[in-house]
């Protein structure tokens, strides 16, 4: 279950957002399904939070950043540099051209346990 942690500056523009927000599920699931066992997915098996900068972050000058943790598989590191730059370059269109920003995807060892009833 990838999450996608994204930010942003303050005032970056809505519409924007939301179109990549909205977005990042259905990438995410088709650039970085492997066929490795485990290593498939669906849009509504990642899980995406947006915040904005807050006064104390340092942000290196950029608008936008994707940080991207999913399980680390074989199969997903054949196509990492490719799938990172897939969703920046959708990222990209989402915003006005001179908009810096960043999509980082962290593959590594992981384990999940999911309890209680889930909200849909």
């Amino acid at each position: 279950m990838p999450l996608a942690i994204v930010r942003h500056r303050p005032g970056l523009d809505a519409l924007g957002l939301g179109s990549i927000t909205f977005r990042l599920p259905f990438l995410i699931s088709s650039v970085l399904s492997a066929t490795d066992e485990g290593a498939g997915l669906k849009p509504e098996d990642v899980e995406v939070e947006v915040r904005p900068f807050g006064e104390r972050d340092t942000t290196q000058g950029y608008a936008f950043t994707v940080v991207i943790l999913a399980n680390d598989y074989p199969g997903r590191r054949k196509i990492l540099e490719a799938a990172a730059r897939r969703i920046g370059e959708e990222a990209r269109r989402c915003f006005p051209s001179n908009t810096p920003g960043f999509v980082w995807i962290l593959l590594a060892p992981a384990a999940f346990y999911g309890f209680g009833v889930r909200e849909d």
